[in-house]
C-alpha cells in the first residue's frame, strides 16, 4: 500500500484562512490553577492549603475570594493577552 502523497493534517493547514493566534501563558493566578496546568504537583502543601480554604471557609469568605479571583484573572487575561 502506498502513502497518500499529502496528509490530512497538510490538507486541513492549507484550508485554513487566518494563522493560528499565538499562546498565552497565564501566571500567578493561584497554587490550585498551577496546579491544574501542572506547575505544581497536587500533593504539594501550598496547594492542600488552597483547596482546604476553599472547602472549608465560610461562604462569605469564598465568595470575596472568588470575586477577586475572577477581576484578577480577567485583567491578567486581557493583559497577556494584548501581546498577541
Amino acid at each position: 500500500m502506498k502513502p497518500p502523497a499529502v496528509t490530512r493534517f497538510e490538507e486541513i493547514i492549507d484550508i485554513t484562512p487566518f494563522p493560528f493566534p499565538g499562546a498565552v501563558e497565564v501566571t500567578g493566578l493561584g497554587n490550585i490553577s498551577d496546579a491544574l496546568v501542572g506547575r505544581l504537583a497536587w500533593d504539594s502543601l501550598v496547594v492542600q492549603e488552597e483547596a482546604k480554604f476553599w472547602l472549608i471557609a465560610n461562604w462569605q469568605e469564598v465568595n470575596n475570594s472568588y470575586s477577586s479571583f475572577k477581576v484578577k484573572a480577567l485583567t491578567t487575561i486581557k493583559r497577556c493577552w494584548g501581546w498577541v
